[in-house]
């Protein structure tokens, strides 16, 4: 009695269809393997941590154009996966990428976030410095000088303005190209109103300051001989006060004979 596999193996027309699927079936493998091999250049992404390379990205001292690159290499990320079929056909085989594709987008989007969000701690950082110390000018700007204390204190605020005139634009640049790469990379993310609001008055701020100094300057202007006929009179009341205080000491301090 002849074993069943022993019939089939015996019939050339089964063996020759078993062959070609065999050879069918390691052909679709490879191709499998060949369309799966475009994704591990991104396998950083799930091996990687973001705090880890951010932490790394750090230590080099980035400046806005390394955050920019950074954060356009991870666009590219999505736009390559974009670009990958929804289903894509290899031989009998219909694969289907959608969940693929949208777990590879989240993953990428944890990299962007944690990158965004450091710029954005530099960026709103800036933001603050800048209008703490346009607030704090504004408010030395308003004091009112009723002696010279006051006067040197506003005097040394109208300084503190015209040195900052030509530096300005380099403290303000900074932080308003900081949002815009934010803005170009993440849009919608980072758009807070009292924030947006800040952006759009910085320049206008500044303006605006440089004009109440000048005005303040001015002010100070009709107002110095007052200032200095107050302090000749110090002067003079301190002249006579040591010279009384000579005439004191030589009479009955320890000098006298």
């Amino acid at each position: 009695r002849v074993a069943f596999f022993d019939r089939i193996g015996r019939d050339i027309e089964i063996v020759k269809m078993v062959l070609l699927l065999t050879g069918a079936f390691h052909g679709t493998r490879k191709a499998v393997a060949r369309f799966l091999q475009q994704f591990t250049s991104l396998s950083w992404l799930w091996r990687g941590e973001p705090a880890h390379a951010l932490a790394q990205f750090l230590r080099r001292q980035p400046t806005l154009s390394d955050f920019d690159q950074e954060l356009s290499k991870l666009a590219h990320v999505d736009e390559d996966v974009s670009r990958v079929l929804v289903v894509h056909v290899i031989g009998a085989l219909a694969l289907n990428t959608s969940t693929l594709k949208s777990q590879l987008v989240g993953l990428n989007a944890r990299w962007k976030r944690r990158f965004a969000d450091q710029l954005h701690h530099r960026a709103r950082e800036g933001l603050g410095d800048l209008t703490s110390y346009m607030a704090r000018i504004n408010e030395a700007l308003g004091r009112e000088v009723s002696d010279l204390s006051g006067l040197y204190e506003l005097a040394e605020v109208l300084k503190e303005v015209r040195e900052g005139e030509s530096a300005i634009e380099g403290r303000i640049s900074p932080v308003l190209d900081r949002y815009a790469v934010l803005r170009r990379h993440l849009p919608g993310v980072y758009e807070e109103a009292s924030e947006q609001d800040a952006q759009a008055t910085l320049r206008r701020q500044w303006e605006r300051l440089a004009d109440r100094a000048e005005e303040v300057s001015d002010s100070l202007a009709e107002r110095q001989a007052g200032f200095k006929g107050e302090l000749l009179a110090r002067v003079r009341a301190l002249a006579r006060d040591v010279e009384a205080f000579r005439a004191d000491f030589e009479a009955r301090g320890p000098m006298e004979r």
